[in-house]
């Protein structure tokens, strides 16, 4: 709606008042964000159901985000490729864990440009354990991601926090799910998920997904 009647009114536009515009603004900010927290509740709700899963190549999958978030002109996503990059999953949902992840970051920037940096590695388990994260992990080989932001980073109270609904310290807020989803979206893939920050110094998520089998 807010759309239409921006169309309707381009032709008188030099009539009405800049407040006006920026009203519009703001009511089309608004409504993106409702559609957006709509989609994250939808997924939220569904993250515990059975997924279709397909061998998906992970550079695809990153490629195929930076390229959606080319709509953000403060945010710039740069890639380094390794090995080890496919994996067995849902290209929708992993492609929801990164946006996800992408928006945190931006939300959380600094400075009049937000650099996210997301790399893969292939990481082999043989003692059940991974650096950072608590739980033992089963052995085996894994597709490690890491999506790094230069951003203003989190306080250790915080950090405890970050994965709880609705949980959010950005300046613009949040959408409130994302990063729960980020959370579901890998324990639903039968990954693992750490996170590291210090305040001033960025984040560094890291998300490690086991490997296809072949």
């Amino acid at each position: 709606a807010v759309t239409v009647l921006r169309r309707k009114v381009a032709n008188v536009e030099h009539f009405l008042d800049r407040s006006f515009f920026d009203w519009l603004d703001r009511a089309e900010h608004s409504c993106r964000h409702g559609v957006m927290l709509l989609e994250q509740m939808l997924l939220f709700s569904s993250s515990n159901k059975a997924l279709h899963r397909e061998v998906i190549s992970l550079t695809e999958v990153i490629e195929n985000v930076a390229a959606i978030l080319e709509i953000h002109p403060t945010l710039k996503v740069s890639y380094v490729e390794s090995s080890g990059s496919l994996v067995e999953a849902n290209v929708v949902q992993l492609e929801q864990m990164l946006i996800n992840l992408c928006v945190n970051a931006l939300q959380a920037k600094t400075k009049s440009v937000c650099t996210v940096t997301i790399s893969t590695s292939k990481v082999t388990v043989q003692d059940g354990g991974l650096q950072h994260i608590p739980l033992k992990v089963r052995n085996g080989e894994y597709c490690g991601i890491s999506v790094s932001d230069d951003g203003r980073g989190i306080s250790a109270s915080d950090l405890e926090k970050i994965f709880e609904p609705f949980f959010s310290k950005g300046k613009e807020g949040n959408f409130g799910l994302g990063l729960s989803i980020v959370r579901d979206v890998v324990s639903a893939h039968d990954g693992y998920i750490s996170v590291h920050s210090k305040v001033g110094d960025g984040t560094t998520f890291k998300i490690y997904l086991p490997l296809a089998d072949f």
